[in-house]
């Protein structure tokens, strides 16, 4: 993954998000883990315990609620914008700063885990804010007309389906 360039919706393959949703996967739970390995107890009397109940794990379970809707269906990856997997990563990355600034804070041991590796970017990253949005609605216009092609085809597949089989009765 580490410096491909893909176009959301486009050129991303569902082999391409079955990669990134792992890659996300395993970065949750090493920071999981990780933050774990910091708890001095796993209950109330434990500050970062407290504080990963409030603010970590609900992150975390709906990391995971996510993944598992995304595993279970072909067409979830598929449909899915790109702009979802990488803001799961700014979530992530966030999380992982405001666990370092709590440890920190409490004077624990800082994260073990290494920073989280780069999705792949869109070629239209870096553009001005105009370009990029413009960038955008092309794609999903493209992704429309690619559904709606599909759509036609598997109208006409009916129809002649439909209209054959009334000939073959009379």
């Amino acid at each position: 993954m580490t410096g491909s360039t893909v176009i959301p919706g486009l050129t991303t393959t569902v082999g391409d998000r079955e990669r990134v949703l792992e890659q996300l996967k395993t970065e949750f739970r090493q920071l999981e883990l990780d933050i774990a390995s910091k708890m001095q107890h796993q209950d109330n009397r434990d500050p970062v315990w407290q504080w990963w109940q409030i603010a970590g794990k609900p992150t975390v379970d709906e990391w995971l609620a996510f993944y598992a809707d995304q595993v279970d269906s072909w067409w979830a990856k598929f449909s899915t914008d790109w702009d979802v997997y990488t803001d799961w990563q700014k979530r992530m990355i966030r999380l992982r700063e405001a666990a370092a600034a709590k440890l920190k804070e409490l004077g624990r041991h800082r994260l073990d885990t290494p920073d989280p590796v780069n999705l792949p970017g869109i070629p239209w990253e870096g553009l001005g804010e105009g370009a990029q949005h413009a960038a955008d609605e092309a794609a999903k216009m493209l992704k429309v007309a690619g559904y709606t092609a599909i759509g036609i085809a598997g109208a006409f597949a009916i129809a002649a389906i439909a209209s054959s089989a009334i000939r073959s009765r009379r």
